[in-house]
Formats: C-alpha cells, sequence, structure tokens
C-alpha cells in the first residue's frame, strides 16, 4: 500500500468513525448498522429479489421521490402500472426495516423481467409519478463474496450514510503536489496550511519524506467541514501560488457511489 493509499485508507474508516463522535466503543457504532440485514441472503430471496444472479432480461430497478407517506400497496400500485410499459412487473418490494423515519418507505425495488427491460425503465427517471419527479437506478450487483448478500435493506442504509456524511461535518482528504521535492517540509506545509484553511478546519498536514531524504510529490491536508463545501473550495486552489510554487490539486477523497462490491469484497 502507498502512501496516497494509506492516507485514502485511514479516512475512509474517519468517515464512518468521526473523532467526534467515537468514543472506543464498537458496539455504540454497530448499533446504526444493525438493520442493515447482512445475513445471507436476507431480505432478498424472501421477496423474490436477487441482484447477484439477474438474467439478462430481468432487472431490479431502485426507485425514489414518489410521495412516501402514501400506504405503502397504493406506492406499489403506482409503480407497478408506471414500469408496466418497460415489461412484466414480477415484483415491487419497500423495505420498512430501515434505520430512520426520513428512509422509510422512501426507496422502492422494484423488478421488471422483458426485452430491454433496463433501458426502458431508465428511460423513466424524472418522470411523474403521482405529482412527483422520480429517480430510477439500477440496483448495484451483489458482491461475489459468500460473506454477505447485497438487500435493499443494505442499499438502503450505505445511502442514508452516504447523505449523513454529506449534510455532517466530516474528515475529508485533499492530495496536494506541485511543489519541489527538495523543499525543505515547512516550505510546504506552512502554505498549505494557510491558505486551504479556507476551506474548512485544517486538521493535518502531512508531507512524506522518502528514504533519499527528497519529500514525496505529494502532500495531503486533512480537512474538517462538509464535504461540499470544502470540496467546492479545495478544487477551487488548484493552481493557486503557494508562495514560490503553485498547487496543483490531484485529488479530492470522498465517499464513493453505493457500491456492495467496492464496500464488501
Amino acid at each position: 500500500m502507498n502512501y496516497e493509499d494509506e492516507v485514502t485508507s485511514e479516512i475512509h474508516m474517519g468517515r464512518v468513525f468521526r473523532d467526534d463522535e467515537f468514543d472506543g466503543n464498537a458496539e455504540d457504532e454497530n448499533e446504526e448498522f444493525e438493520y442493515i440485514g447482512l445475513e445471507k441472503g436476507e431480505g432478498m430471496e424472501s421477496n423474490g429479489i436477487d441482484v447477484g444472479n439477474r438474467e439478462s432480461r430481468s432487472v431490479t430497478m431502485v426507485v425514489s421521490g414518489y410521495d412516501k407517506f402514501l400506504p405503502v400497496d397504493d406506492i406499489k400500485s403506482l409503480l407497478s402500472e408506471h414500469f408496466s410499459s418497460c415489461g412484466e412487473i414480477t415484483n415491487v418490494y419497500i423495505p420498512t426495516r430501515v434505520g430512520s423515519e426520513s428512509t422509510r418507505n422512501k426507496y422502492a425495488f422494484v423488478d421488471v423481467t422483458g426485452d430491454d427491460a433496463e433501458k426502458k425503465a431508465l428511460r423513466l427517471n424524472g418522470s411523474d409519478v403521482g405529482g412527483r419527479s422520480v429517480v430510477v437506478k439500477v440496483m448495484p450487483p451483489s458482491p461475489s463474496s459468500e460473506c454477505c448478500k447485497g438487500t435493499p435493506e443494505l442499499y438502503v442504509a450505505l445511502a442514508e450514510l452516504k447523505e449523513r456524511e454529506r449534510i455532517t461535518p466530516s474528515i475529508n482528504v485533499v492530495m496536494v503536489s506541485g511543489f519541489d521535492t527538495s523543499f525543505p517540509e515547512y516550505r510546504v506545509k506552512d502554505p498549505l496550511t494557510k491558505y486551504f484553511s479556507a476551506c474548512g478546519e485544517i486538521r493535518v498536514v502531512r508531507v512524506h519524506r522518502e528514504d533519499n531524504g527528497l519529500l514525496y510529490k505529494t502532500a495531503s491536508v486533512q480537512i474538517r467541514g462538509l464535504r461540499d463545501v470544502v470540496g467546492e473550495k479545495a478544487w477551487a486552489l488548484n493552481g493557486a501560488d503557494m508562495g514560490g510554487w503553485k498547487a496543483k490539486v490531484t485529488r479530492f477523497v470522498e465517499p464513493e457511489e453505493v457500491n456492495f462490491n467496492t464496500m464488501y469484497n
């Protein structure tokens, strides 16, 4: 694992267990995930959904944006009718084992079978359902690992976690290059601390030194703040003068799209 990967791995862990929340008691943090449904097959086979082994003519679509306060049966009827033009609707499942009221009934999983079912269903993204514009996505594939299967409950939990990270201050990492590797460390650390403080609270600036005595070509700046705000301001500093050298923002580490293989393989 190289230096950048070490930093990235460290911060991804920091995002799950933020330093102002994690008190060392793993049981407290794991309570958030009790509802995810990681047991093999839970939440999928019981509802006729197996996103890990979809046939080419069968697909599970994730739908949100409809009026989630309608009765569940009414939502199912609306979505069944709405997607009927895409193929045969074999199942509509709305998870009820979710972590908060804000995500209850928010996502529906629609099984569609037919020629080009996926393409047809994706064309309905942004279409009107009961006066609301819906968001239509393809259910991510289940991991091949035998330890767990992707479930609707897991999808909802990861989506909820990502949204919480978006609106909650967290540790973000900006990778910066552009300096002369023969510089003393302060020529890099001092300007990065000064100028990137406009992005949020600077937690630490790291400049790694190689065995040959030269600096590693990329430095990392850990910044606490809202992810979207930190990212926008950090990218705006790309090309900025750092007192004799220009910053090249090479990477902004942020949560990846919900992907079961990335999270659990």
